[in-house]
């Protein structure tokens, strides 16, 4: 079994827990599944997942999770929501709400997929970059174009594999539909 070390002293992770004041139980369950996810990584057949009931605290430990994520080599975080414009707008606001001390620093970019930019500069796309993708055709059409023609340099950059780390580590829900979008974005990779 191979070993991993997660780095949990970095500027994202170490913002949010202070932020936050994670417990001890949020703490360990968002190292450890960092440290999991790096380990045994993922697949279509065996994704990373958060589960837990309403108003658990899901969202918080993916937005840590997240955080711990790009402190360790992750640079592009794929947020898939459900396929409404209200929950998009929601965990869009949330990012920004979560991540505002940072974002001041010009370490990271949040976007909706469907609004991203279509003239960011190279020092923008060095900075960590977070994406608000509904689950829906359209958007992961978006994603698609955003990754392989506007912005190519993200795809080399992120890794397919780590972008698919990142998805299940954020407790996607991956729905059948997805898994041919994943496949496209798999062979969109290979182009680059």
């Amino acid at each position: 079994m191979q070993q991993v070390k997660t780095h949990t002293t970095g500027m994202f992770y170490t913002y949010l827990k202070e932020k936050n004041t994670y417990s001890n139980e949020t703490r360990h369950c968002i190292e450890k599944t960092l440290e999991n996810l790096l380990r045994y990584g993922t697949t279509l057949n065996r994704p990373g997942m958060l589960l837990g009931k309403i108003q658990s605290g899901k969202t918080r430990t993916f937005i840590g999770l997240s955080g711990l994520a790009m402190d360790n080599g992750f640079d592009v975080i794929i947020v898939l929501t459900k396929g409404t414009r209200a929950l998009a707008r929601q965990t869009l606001q949330r990012l920004y709400l979560e991540f505002a001390g940072i974002e001041d620093e010009d370490v990271l970019q949040i976007h909706d997929i469907m609004s991203m930019p279509e003239n960011l500069i190279e020092y923008e796309l060095q900075q960590k970059q977070m994406i608000v993708v509904k689950k829906e055709t359209n958007n992961l059409k978006r994603l698609e174009e955003v990754l392989s023609i506007r912005y190519p340099t993200l795809a080399i950059k992120t890794s397919f594999e780590n972008m698919k780390k990142s998805l299940t580590s954020l407790g996607a829900e991956i729905p059948s539909f997805a898994e041919v979008q994943f496949e496209t974005l798999w062979a969109l990779q290979k182009r680059i």
